[in-house]
């Protein structure tokens, strides 16, 4: 499969309550089917805590109104006005 395009699609199946099936194929650019799979993911029951503020300010996310800097890594001074 080196040194060359493939070409992957996905599907998603059913979805009931927290479970969803989904399927997919990796496809060479002629259509040869390279690999097929399918799963099911089932999303925990306390995902919806997870959305809470106060939890993602305790997880040391950053607040939504605030610049995220991925270019520049970890900022480490920030008192300094950026740009």
């Amino acid at each position: 499969m080196a040194d060359q395009f493939v070409v992957i699609k996905t599907r998603l199946g059913e979805v009931k309550g927290r479970k969803v099936h989904v399927s997919g194929t990796v496809e060479a650019m002629d259509g040869t089917v390279l690999v097929e799979a399918t799963a099911m993911f089932v999303q925990p029951r306390y995902a919806k805590l997870l959305h809470n503020a106060q939890l993602r300010k305790a997880m040391g996310e950053p607040p939504s109104d605030e610049p995220v800097l991925l270019a520049d890594g970890q900022d480490l001074n920030p008192h300094h006005k950026h740009r």
